[in-house]
This record gives C-alpha cells, structure tokens and sequence, in this order.
C-alpha cells in the first residue's frame, strides 16, 4: 500500500530491468541502424522533415554518415548529451528518429501493445520471467489492500508521481494491463479511466502515445501546433510499427519526442503541457506536497538536472513535507557517485545525505527500504 505521497525520478537505468537499451547500448544500436538502413532515414529527412534541402539524396547520406562517424568518435554517455553538443537541425532530426526507430523495436519485444483481453497473459508473462523486475514491486504496493475495491487501487495510485527520462511506455502500460487482469472485466471502463490520469511526466518526450491514452492524445492535439496531427498518426498504428515501412508514423514518433537544446530555446510549458498534461508549477506543488523522493537509474549528468531545476531549486529543502530524498548509484565507481551527488547538491539546491544513494539495484533498493 502506498501510505504517503511519493515522486520517483526514473532515468534510463530504470528501464534496463524491462529490457530496454540504455547510454552506450543504445549508442551502438543507434550507429548499427543508421548505418544499415540509410535509405529509410533518406525518405524520412527528405519527405518529411527537410524537402528539398538537397537537390540529390546524396546530400542527405553525407549528413547520415557524418552523423554515424561523429557519434562514434564523441562515445558520449547518452545520446542525449550527444545531441545538446551537436545541436544541427540535421543531427537533431536524425537522432529522434532512430530513438524513435530503437525503442519502439524494444517495446514490441516486450509485447507492450494491444492491452486486448487476449494478450494480457502473454504481456504479463514476459515481465513475470523476470523476478528482478522492480515494476512488480510498485505493482503490488498499489494493490495491496484493495481487495476487489478499485477505488483504494486508485487512492493508492494517486499518491504517486513518475518524472521520467526515458522515451519509453512500459512502466504505465505494466501497471494498467497489470490491473485489467486484476479486475474483472466489467470494471475495464473505470480502469481506464484511472489510468487516464496517472501522474506520469515523460521529460524528453515519449515514443507516441499507447492506444488507451485517450485522454492524453485529445490534451496534446488541443495544445500543439504540429500540423497533420491526427490520433491514428500518433497512437494505434504505433502498435504495428514495422521498421521497414510506416516512414510517416517513424516521423510522427521523432515530433512527440524533445532534445535538451528545444528545452532551452522553446516555450517549456507550451512543450510540457501538451505532451504530459501537466506545468512546471503543477509539477512543483505535488513534489513540495510529497513525502519521500526516490531517484533510481539517474546518472546525474548535468543537463538532465538543470532540466528540473525550475523545479527543485531550493524548493525541496525549504517544504515541510518531504522527509526523504535518496534512491540508487548502481555501478557507479567512488569518483563518479562523489561527483554526481555533488552535482545534484548544487544544482538543485538540496541537503541529502551520501548514504541515501546506495550502490545497489532498484530492486534491492525496495526491498532493503520501506520504501512506500
């Protein structure tokens, strides 16, 4: 049962227990698939995102390589840092789109679509082979207690706040297919609806939304500018990606995701507020209204906290709610854990004690903590 108000910061760690690539792997998978696949990326960047910027294709391939051989050489930690150092509307384009490309091949791996009746034993099944999954962990701190009774799951689930790095759906969509198997069938209405407004803040972006977004696909046509947006373009045919084909929907995908750089030049909450529902000051009122803040798989780079600075800045020490801040350093080395705790401190203007921040996975993290 989640007895108090809680925020998780999620970062790409978060999401390797799922099966997702993160930092260099999803580097190398990303150089692995411009490099095999430059004619798709060609279609993309010459009908979609820049026509005519080359009177031949060959312009668009010297860019495609030049972006390939540039990332190899950085070896950056994310590809997110790559991208706010190199911040060309070229390299900017291409990167969403095999960011887009990457994850969605991830999440079809995972059988994250379609929460059709008939496929949420095999939705299920795959995370259940997987004991180390912390998601079932959050999991079964939301049902507990609720004994048939949607509305103590709901109760439960409305204390919780998700800030996340990652691209990816698989935390919301765990936990919604997760509670349509709970529940009998005929409380599928309400689920959704419950699920409508999880408070779930994606940072970067996500990669499109799932069907059952109802909600949150209506919000983000009402408050974009994007033209030729429909909800076919940005939800269900997300479902049957297929690398090979749907060049419009790969593009759709890279316009809902957002580079550190278009954080910094754009209109934050005109950008927030239409992919995630939510503002900067709606965001800060229920982390200072929190008890405990947990940071798990963040690597603390320095883009990524200034990202939620507005937020956190001093805010944190200064509310009497929160009691707890702290989360996990898995893998980092001595020197590392020491500059990125140090990092945080001065960015976000908070107090935390060293010994919050634990080298251990999120899984052990829970289990060593009461951590709800």
């Amino acid at each position: 049962m989640i007895k108090e108000k809680t925020v998780l910061i999620l970062g790409a760690g978060a999401s390797i227990d799922s099966g997702f690539p993160a930092g260099s792997k999803l580097i190398d998978l990303i150089i692995e698939d411009v490099c095999n696949n430059e004619l798709q990326y060609v279609a993309i960047l010459s009908h979609y995102v820049v026509p005519r910027a080359y009177p031949l294709d060959s312009g668009y391939v010297k860019s495609l390589r030049m972006f390939k051989e540039n990332l190899e050489q950085a070896r950056p930690a994310s590809i997110d840092v790559f991208l706010a150092n190199n911040n060309t509307l070229l390299y900017k384009e291409i990167g969403k789109i095999a960011i887009g490309r990457i994850i969605n091949s991830f999440e079809q791996n995972a059988v994250m679509y379609s929460p059709t009746r008939e496929r949420i034993n095999n939705f299920l099944g795959t995370y259940g082979k997987r004991s180390d999954n912390w998601y079932d962990l959050v999991w079964k701190a939301i049902y507990d207690g609720c004994l048939g009774d949607l509305e103590v799951l709901q109760e439960n689930l409305s204390k919780l706040l998700v800030i996340t790095f990652n691209y990816d759906r698989s935390l919301e969509h765990y936990l919604y297919t997760a509670t349509l198997g709970m529940f009998d069938q005929e409380h599928e209405a309400e689920i959704l609806k419950i699920y409508n407004n999880f408070k779930i803040f994606h940072v970067y972006g996500q990669v499109g939304f799932l069907p059952w977004q109802k909600t949150k696909i209506q919000h983000f046509l009402q408050n974009t500018e994007k033209d030729n947006l429909t909800e076919r373009k940005i939800s269900q045919e997300y479902n049957q990606i297929d690398k090979n084909k749907n060049l419009e929907i790969q593009y759709n995908i890279s316009k809902l995701l957002c580079t550190y750089n278009e954080y910094k030049v754009s209109d934050i909450e005109r950008k927030v507020l239409s992919l995630n529902m939510f503002k900067y000051s709606d965001l800060r009122e229920e982390i200072l209204d929190s008890k405990n803040i947990f940071v798990f798989g963040f690597g603390f780079h320095q883009q990524n906290l200034e990202v939620l600075k507005p937020i956190f800045y001093r805010e944190i020490n200064s509310s009497k709610k929160i009691s707890y801040l702290g989360g996990t350093t898995f893998g980092m080395g001595n020197t590392e854990f020491t500059s990125a705790i140090s990092s945080m401190k001065s960015t976000w203007g908070v107090n935390a004690p060293e010994n919050t921040f634990p080298d251990i996975e999120i899984k052990d993290f829970f289990k060593a903590n009461k951590t709800f």
